[in-house]
């Protein structure tokens, strides 16, 4: 997250909370999957406040390239394949069922291919202006960008949940004005961004899902 150690890791504990409270919602369904989803937040978000403590006090050697290279890995490695998978699991209409399958495969591709990627490339961590900075000297060009955002954002825009669309859109604006406006930092800030629409998945297990559970028992 951009601003500082505080902010980050008083956003992993507000994504610890909320993921808590969704998975106690929802626990023995398919809805567990998509309410684990703010532990990957938190996650990320605390990793970068140990990096905002590490950079300034050890220059990022040992510990930035570490703590770097996790960042990453869940944002290129896990995300692509979560995202379809989460979505898989709650859609009832079979068209899309079969969409979601393919874009699964491709997320699954996708971050099989960055995970072999970042293990023989390591990402190391900087800080510039107010965000972190991550890079590996690999370029990551706009076609792979985008081949990301359909991974990650189109499998909940596409999904007939109405709170999975409007996660979606969430992430794919803020994955869009990051790129756009911060991209030596994009993937820093929008994981910020994407861990503050996490709250929709509080929202969801609390007033969406008993709705849904009970249609689905109809």
């Amino acid at each position: 997250m951009c601003f500082s150690a505080t902010g980050s890791f008083i956003a992993a504990a507000i994504n610890v909370a909320a993921g808590g409270a969704a998975l106690r919602r929802t626990a023995g369904t398919s809805e567990g999957i998509l309410a684990a989803l703010p532990f990957t937040f938190a996650a990320q978000q605390a990793i970068e406040g140990f990096l905002w403590m590490d950079i300034p006090n050890q220059g990022g050697a040992i510990g930035a390239t570490a703590l770097g290279t996790s960042f990453v890995f869940i944002a290129l490695a896990i995300w692509p394949a979560f995202s379809p998978f989460a979505a898989f699991l709650l859609e009832r209409d079979r068209a899309r069922r079969r969409i979601l399958t393919a874009l699964f495969g491709l997320g699954l591709g996708f971050g099989l291919y960055y995970a072999a990627q970042i293990l023989e490339h390591p990402f190391g961590a900087r800080i510039i202006g107010h965000s972190i900075s991550y890079s590996n000297g690999v370029p990551f060009p706009l076609p792979v960008a985008l081949l990301y955002c359909v991974c990650t954002c189109l499998p909940l825009l596409i999904s007939t949940q109405g709170s999975l669309k409007l996660l979606g859109l969430c992430v794919l604006t803020g994955l869009v004005a990051s790129y756009a406006l911060f991209f030596y930092s994009f993937l820093s800030v929008w994981c910020f961004f994407a861990a503050l629409a996490s709250a929709l998945v509080f929202f969801r297990a609390y007033f969406e899902f008993p709705r849904v559970s009970s249609e689905a028992s109809a």
